[in-house]
């Protein structure tokens, strides 16, 4: 998924605002993506006010001086998202969105809501599990790029490769058949999976069953 890309730098030196209604138990962040695939976030974690924004759980309002969000990377000429929310650790939650606009030398940009990614990345629990003898890992993919997809045992030795190199953007699957590097059955026993995407790290546990 991407969009055109707009030039942004005008906004350097100014503000990306925007109200929002979740729970204040739930981290997330504010990023920035620009057409080479850079990525740059703010965070906002749980129970903490983060530049203006209240968490009480009510709607609040924030605003991001563009100086803070824009990182060391990112070209403000070139931007393909202006605005991505993502949840924490992939937590999953209720959210309400309003009133996104940059802000800046007289300007003002308006964000349409309807533009908004929701995730960044997200690494969904296989299935089935507990399995034998396959199982299922889903993930979405917000941008191209570089995707690492692994499995690991219990002590945390790499057991299979199961992706590893360039992806498009979109939804995706991958099967496990419980075999090695070597092509060789593995024990059952506790695994974990891992994905890397850009700065999105996660892993999930599952159980292979005999």
């Amino acid at each position: 998924m991407s969009m055109q890309p707009v030039n942004l730098f005008n906004f350097s030196e100014g503000h990306l605002n925007f109200s929002i209604k979740i729970s204040s138990n739930i981290s997330f962040q504010i990023g920035i993506i620009d057409a080479w695939g850079n990525q740059s976030y703010v965070n906002f974690p749980s129970n903490q006010t983060t530049y203006g924004l209240v968490r009480n759980g009510d709607w609040g309002h924030a605003s991001i001086p563009i100086e803070d969000i824009r990182g060391e990377f990112i070209d403000l000429r070139m931007l393909s998202y202006e605005f991505v929310i993502l949840e924490v650790n992939g937590a999953s939650c209720e959210f309400g969105l309003d009133n996104i606009y940059w802000s800046g030398g007289g300007e003002i940009l308006k964000i349409p809501n309807i533009n908004v990614p929701a995730n960044n990345f997200t690494l969904k629990d296989n299935y089935p599990n507990p399995f034998n003898p396959l199982t299922t890992i889903s993930y979405e993919l917000l941008t191209d790029g570089i995707v690492n997809i692994v499995i690991y045992d219990l002590i945390g030795k790499k057991i299979k490769t199961l992706i590893s190199g360039f992806q498009t953007a979109g939804s995706k699957n991958v099967n496990w058949n419980t075999t090695n590097n070597q092509g060789q059955p593995v024990s059952a026993g506790v695994y974990f999976y891992s994905m890397e995407a850009g700065d999105f790290r996660q892993t999930k546990k599952m159980i292979l069953l005999k």
